[in-house]
């Protein structure tokens, strides 16, 4: 069967709703997958693996790039253990296993995106990261010419990264497999979620709250609501070095939070950006950030791709110039900042 090639619009694929024109091909399952390499190899076509577009700012101008939509929703559930297709949507895949009574996930409640994609930046919140129940990946691997199953090691991860990140386009994530534990309990680490008084073995009530929790700063990507319009936190918290940190030190307030991380030191991306002067809802030609949290720029409905890049540089360069910091954004910039 030949490949069902479309062009679209990629704006109508990303959750910040910028994004050109660009061809595409729906893969549905690993034949598919391979089908669609050749043809790519075939007529030098760059592949670019997309799952929910909840992580990306597409240029405006489109892309030459052929486009793999993940699209392989399977989901299988068996005494604590979940595999996934690429294509399911992860937020449904917590929820089914909620209801089932199985903990590891509920605290990534919400998180927008594909089950493939959720290894690549090791997506984490209030507490909790995929790593820590994540048993294998299953991907083609392009430089070997071959299907590899990774485990937890070999995947390498650390905070908000992970092998498929620092090996860009080397992996084509087609399937995950995650180790819940049926009957456990939520961390409940997050200071927010020990505040609602919670029972951690309420695996529902949990995420429920961490859902409401994530509405109330405009995480929960909502179609009418602006200020979900984005990337999520379009920048990670900075990690800094005992050396870096010292060096900074001098130019942070007393009263500036600081978490441990290993023997490096966490520092808070939001807090770092309200301190520079840069408030909820402040815009910037046609982009803002969220009157809900500071750490989104969203499309409030006529921004550009360069819009929001223009404001992602300002935002840098208000904390660089204040505290020596340089933050680093989370999602995939195309072309970069």
């Amino acid at each position: 069967m030949a490949l069902q090639l479309e062009t679209v619009a990629l704006r109508q694929f990303s959750t910040m709703g910028v994004g050109g024109l660009a061809e595409m091909v729906r893969i549905t399952d690993e034949d598919t997958l391979l089908r669609a390499l050749d043809f790519a190899e075939t007529h030098n076509r760059t592949p670019f693996v997309l799952g929910g577009g909840s992580n990306i700012l597409f240029p405006d101008e489109g892309v030459s790039d052929l486009i793999f939509y993940m699209q392989d929703q399977h989901v299988h559930y068996e005494a604590g253990q979940v595999t996934c297709g690429a294509g399911a949507v992860f937020d449904d895949v917590i929820n089914t296993a909620v209801k089932r009574g199985w903990a590891g996930i509920e605290c990534l409640s919400g998180i927008p995106g594909t089950a493939g994609a959720a290894p690549i930046q090791n997506i984490g919140a209030y507490g909790q990261e995929i790593a820590e129940t994540l048993v294998r990946v299953r991907a083609w691997d392009r430089l070997t010419q071959a299907w590899v199953d990774l485990d937890r090691d070999a995947c390498a991860f650390s905070y908000r990264d992970s092998r498929f990140k620092r090996e860009a386009n080397r992996y084509i994530i087609t399937q995950i497999q995650l180790q819940l534990t049926p009957g456990g309990s939520a961390p409940l680490r997050y200071p927010d979620l020990q505040k609602a008084d919670l029972d951690p073995s309420d695996l529902r009530a949990v995420r429920q709250t961490v859902l409401q929790i994530r509405a109330s700063k405009g995480m929960v990507y909502d179609p009418f609501d602006v200020n979900s319009h984005s990337c999520g936190s379009f920048f990670t918290n900075p990690i800094l070095t005992a050396e870096e940190y010292a060096l900074i030190l001098p130019r942070l307030p007393a009263d500036h939070p600081v978490y441990p991380a290993g023997t490096c030191f966490k520092l808070s991306a939001a807090w770092l950006i309200e301190r520079a002067g840069i408030f909820k809802g402040t815009r910037r030609g046609n982009a803002a950030t969220s009157q809900k949290h500071s750490l989104a720029l969203i499309n409030p409905g006529q921004a550009s791709a360069h819009d929001l890049k223009d404001l992602a540089r300002w935002v840098q360069e208000k904390v660089r110039t204040q505290f020596g910091v340089n933050l680093q954004p989370e999602p995939l910039v195309w072309g970069g900042l």
